[in-house]
């Protein structure tokens, strides 16, 4: 109170018969002084305004409707002003009444104003208008993103009365991050390299209110074998046997195909079918009578991405063939033998000699029907003359055997002896499972 006093002490410098009124005290709005007995402050130039009522407290923080203050002065030309640009549509409506509207406010913070009535520029009356702080709001634009399978950037837009906000993801995933602006938030999104679709969300939080934006990113293309392996290896027994291929786009099965490169196993396709993720694709190895391995290229391809994956299909060699009792000059092919058997001992003028037979045997029996072809077999006789077979196809029956000299093969006669017969040379024989 002291302090005040040597405030207005200071202020009030007699000028002539005027006393200076100007006033200010910190960021105080002062309405009336009194010296002594006498009102100092707003001079008293004998008029009077009687307001009804003296002040409102606008609870809502919304825009409020008309407030209406009867006035009663004693002169018409009274005045009322505002300095509160949030104090609408003010005016003297008649000579007893003044009306006003209450701006909304968007602010956290309640706020206060003061309407002027005046007559001749001096303030006689006052009235106190307060208004409650807004609730806390805070939103996002947009509220939901879908983005492709590459990398992405982008904006999120943030619309909030909060002075001070966080943003963060949630869940904390490490394939992407955000930045946080005055009224956005700045994202980055890395390349979704693995099989299935991916989300997170940006949350915007203060003052116990959040709002969040989901982002959702496609999976790219995804084109591979189901068991991660690109080879197989085959028995020489030979079989059927599936590749299953993942082919998808955006979690969504998308077309495969296939074809056959190298092949020396004679691997052919024989069927194909889709799944929930891509499709399987079916293949026989026949039975494998070279004692050398085999390999079958297979590239299969996604149509839309024109990706590709190189599969290998191995065949294990056959076993040696076990040459039967009375089998010479023999050629082995897997399991089987080409060779030259002897009938009878026949004495000529060169002396004894052996009469031979060229067969197909095996020393186990022939356990199902197969199809063999011989091609450019060289056999010679005695003395000299030479003999060529080409290209014969043969079919070998279940159970079938021959007798010579007594024992007993499973095999088949490919020729009747003529003279002294053996093998020279065979370029290609072939026994394959019907």
């Amino acid at each position: 109170m002291i302090r005040l006093l040597k405030i207005l002490f200071k202020a009030m410098i007699e000028v002539g018969n005027t006393i200076i009124t100007a006033i200010t005290i910190g960021t105080a709005s002062v309405q009336r002084i009194d010296w002594g007995s006498d009102q100092v402050w707003p001079v008293n130039t004998g008029h009077s305004i009687t307001i009804s009522p003296s002040s409102t407290a606008v609870t809502s923080a919304a825009q409020t409707t008309y407030i209406t203050i009867s006035v009663t002065a004693d002169t018409n030309t009274w005045t009322v002003s505002t300095s509160s640009s949030w104090i609408t549509d003010l005016e003297k409506r008649s000579n007893s009444q003044a009306r006003f509207k209450v701006s909304g406010n968007t602010a956290i913070d309640g706020r206060t104003g003061i309407i002027e009535f005046k007559i001749d520029g001096d303030t006689y009356a006052t009235y106190t208008v307060t208004q409650a702080a807004a609730a806390p709001v805070i939103s996002l634009y947009p509220t939901s993103i879908e983005k492709e399978f590459n990398g992405t950037t982008g904006t999120v837009y943030v619309t909030t009365n909060i002075p001070s906000w966080q943003a963060y993801k949630q869940p904390d995933v490490s394939w992407a991050s955000i930045t946080a602006n005055t009224n956005s938030i700045d994202y980055y999104i890395a390349a979704n390299t693995g099989e299935v679709n991916r989300r997170f969300w940006i949350v915007a939080s203060g003052m116990g209110v959040s709002a969040e934006t989901e982002v959702f990113q496609y999976a790219g293309y995804v084109f591979r074998t189901s068991d991660g392996t690109t080879s197989r290896v085959v028995s020489s027994g030979g079989g059927s046997f599936s590749i299953m291929v993942v082919s998808q786009y955006q979690g969504n099965r998308t077309p495969a195909s296939y074809s056959i490169g190298r092949n020396d196993i004679g691997l052919e396709f024989a069927s194909s079918g889709q799944t929930d993720v891509g499709y399987y694709f079916a293949f026989g190895v026949p039975a494998r009578t070279a004692i050398t391995s085999g390999m079958a290229a297979i590239t299969f391809t996604q149509t839309e991405s024109n990706r590709t994956i190189g599969y290998q299909v191995y065949q294990n060699a056959a076993a040696p063939a076990v040459i039967p009792s009375g089998v010479t000059s023999a050629a082995t092919y897997g399991q089987w033998v080409l060779g030259t058997i002897t009938t009878v001992k026949n004495t000529g003028p060169g002396g004894n000699y052996d009469v031979k037979g060229i067969a197909i045997v095996r020393d186990t029996p022939i356990d199902k029907g197969y199809t063999a072809t011989v091609s450019m077999t060289y056999y010679y006789g005695v003395p000299t003359t030479g003999y060529t077979v080409t290209d014969e196809t043969l079919t070998l029956t279940q159970g079938e055997e021959f007798t010579v000299n007594n024992v007993t093969y499973y095999g088949y006669w490919l020729h009747l002896p003529q003279l002294n017969q053996g093998i020279s040379q065979v370029t290609k024989f072939t026994v394959l499972t019907s």
